[in-house]
Order: structure tokens, then C-alpha cells, then sequence
């Protein structure tokens, strides 16, 4: 971990987000590469000059697209695992359930007081000690 843990733990908020975007565009990227034609006969094939095919370049770019949206869904797994050792470095208590709700499964402030059945004022409350807590821990 490089980034601070409030870095972090605020960058976790948005991997469901993030995750959803790129698996939606590596859908679109199977479905492109599926509707590809087989043959391009628009163009002459010339055997001599080593190039690639219109098609071929097209699937190429595909590939190399879709590997770098798998190793981006990666680093997001990697951000939300970086926030549950944050968070699961705290003990069991309302101070970790509090950040469990807000960074792990990303609720709204009214969401986590609603949850635990707590006011919103004590979450943010709970919340301040939780930070302060991990970054003694932490330093």
C-alpha cells in the first residue's frame, strides 16, 4: 500500500463503479470481436509486404484492449483489498462496521446510519475515531 490509508479507502468507494465500466466495455469488446467477418475481401491480400489485414489489426486491437481492462478490473480488486486490511485492522466494534458499510459495500452516509441503527451524526462520529484509530496504526 503507497497511498495513504483515507486515500485508499476513498478510492474503494468507487471500485464497484470502475468494475462495472470496464466490464460492460469488455462485453462490448467480445460482441465486436465475434461480429467480425472472417475474410475482408475489400482489400487485395498481398503476401509480400507482412502486414496484417484489416481484420487481423481490428482483432488485435480488441486483445490488447480487453488485456488491459482485465489487469484495470485486477488493480481495482486490489484497491478494495488494500481497504478490507485497512478496515479489518481495526477490531470487531462499531467503528469497523461503520467503515465496513461506507468504504466495503460503498452506502451512502444515510444508507450506514440507517444499517446499523444508528443517528447519521453518531456514524460520522464513529467514523473520525475509526480514521484516527488506523492512522496511528498505521505510522
Amino acid at each position: 500500500m503507497s497511498s495513504s490509508p483515507r486515500e485508499i479507502l476513498k478510492k474503494a468507494r468507487n471500485v464497484d463503479r470502475r468494475v462495472a465500466l470496464l466490464a460492460a466495455e469488455l462485453e462490448k469488446l467480445d460482441r465486436d470481436l465475434q461480429t467480425l467477418k472472417s475474410v475482408d475481401y475489400s482489400k487485395p491480400i498481398v503476401q509480400a509486404s507482412g502486414g496484417h489485414g484489416e481484420v487481423e489489426t481490428t482483432a488485435i486491437r480488441i486483445a490488447d484492449r480487453k488485456a488491459e481492462l482485465s489487469a484495470a478490473i485486477q488493480n481495482q480488486f486490489s484497491i478494495r483489498a488494500d481497504a478490507i486490511e485497512i478496515v479489518h485492522s481495526l477490531p470487531e466494534g462499531p467503528e469497523r462496521d461503520v467503515l465496513t458499510q461506507r468504504y466495503i459495500l460503498c452506502n451512502s452516509w444515510d444508507q450506514v446510519a440507517s444499517n446499523l441503527h444508528y443517528v447519521y451524526r453518531y456514524c460520522v462520529q464513529l467514523h473520525n475515531s475509526a480514521m484516527k484509530k488506523i492512522s496511528h496504526n498505521l505510522t
